[in-house]
């Protein structure tokens, strides 16, 4: 956490970039919202993404199993059952909605 110090610092050289060069500051705030994930953002991603990002996750799960490496391959076998649980749940809520 901050303290009033600091905050009181950091707003001041906020207000010089800002006098300074405006579109440095605006530049900023894009990449801040271009960055913002949510499951909106995720489920309006075709669904082949789903599928390769799948299939490769398995594939290096399997890779690592192959080359001992049983950790690095349980990783990658969760976020292969992330991926697939994001797809049941993608492919769910688009029948829901009709589309």
């Amino acid at each position: 956490m901050l303290d009033d110090r600091e905050r009181e610092v950091l707003g001041e050289l906020q207000r010089r970039f800002t006098a300074e060069d405006p579109e440095f500051v605006r530049s900023f705030e894009d990449v801040d919202r271009s960055t913002q994930w949510s499951l909106e953002s995720i489920y309006a991603k075709p669904a082949w993404v789903f599928t390769v990002a799948l299939v490769v996750a398995v594939a290096v799960a399997v890779l690592m199993m192959l080359l001992q490496a049983p950790a690095t391959a349980f990783t990658f076998a969760a976020v292969a059952t992330g991926i697939a649980v994001l797809r049941h749940h993608r492919c769910k809520d688009a029948g829901a909605r009709g589309s």
